[in-house]
């Protein structure tokens, strides 16, 4: 099917639509990594705008349930120069068609998008609309001008109001007898590889400290035992999140 891409400033790009059909308008950016396109349908700093990847071939390991940066992808549209017809990855649960249409959001594919790109790098920010539609490049530009980029959009109920609606997302531990140490994250966005890196940091410490109050009790030269075992617990961090 075919899917167009319409910038406010009256370039467009043609390709093939994949993932959901419809129409869809926000700010149009590019995102330049060569791996991770899943943590950046996922990424809460994304919401609200069309992403467009640089990177050549995307889709080819597939989407996991364990790579997500939050529980659920925050763009508006997807721009990619091809689909990988195949996902290959022993951790795929579904392809990124799947994904997208499971979400509906649509996705284009065969968009120069480093040409794109360095548009959007002379120009600047500006809005854009992608649609599988029936209607004319110059149509969807004006859709494009007239529809609501990020600047104001509320995120969650998250808003100038401060009214929060977000619920809390739990980092379990594997082994429940460590001791609970909570850390509620406020900030709207927070990614959950930052969660987890607090996860590893607050075990780091806690295993820190209880050697030093060993070798206190016992002397500096003691040896600490199943440092390997203290290794493997992780405390269970309460984070409020998108």
């Amino acid at each position: 099917m075919r899917a167009i891409l319409a910038l406010e400033d009256g370039r467009f790009f043609e390709g093939e639509s994949f993932g959901a059909t419809g129409t869809r308008v926000g700010e149009i950016c590019f995102n330049t990594s060569m791996t991770g396109y899943q943590e950046v349908l996922t990424d809460p700093s994304y919401h609200g705008q069309i992403v467009a990847m640089t990177y050549p071939l995307i889709g080819n390991y597939g989407i996991n349930s364990l790579d997500q940066e939050s529980r659920s992808p925050h763009v508006r549209g997807f721009v990619i120069e091809e689909l990988s017809k195949i996902s290959s990855n022993w951790r795929s649960e579904m392809s990124l068609d799947e994904y997208l249409r499971q979400w509906d959001i649509p996705g284009v594919q065969g968009i120069d998008t480093r040409a794109l790109t360095r548009h959007l790098r002379t120009r600047g920010a500006m809005k854009a609309c992608l649609t599988t539609e029936n209607m004319s490049p110059e149509e969807a530009a004006q859709r494009a001008i007239k529809g609501e980029g990020v600047i104001g959009i509320r995120v969650n109920g998250l808003g100038v109001s401060g009214d929060s609606r977000l619920q809390p997302l739990f980092i379990p531990t594997p082994r429940s007898q460590v001791r609970r140490s909570e850390a509620p994250v406020r900030i709207g966005g927070a990614q959950v590889r930052i969660e987890r890196c607090r996860v590893a940091r607050a075990t780091h410490s806690d295993l820190r400290s209880d050697i030093t109050q060993q070798r206190d009790a016992k002397g500096a030269g003691h040896r600490i035992g199943n440092i390997g075992l203290q290794l493997q617990h992780v405390p269970e961090i309460t984070v409020i999140s998108l």
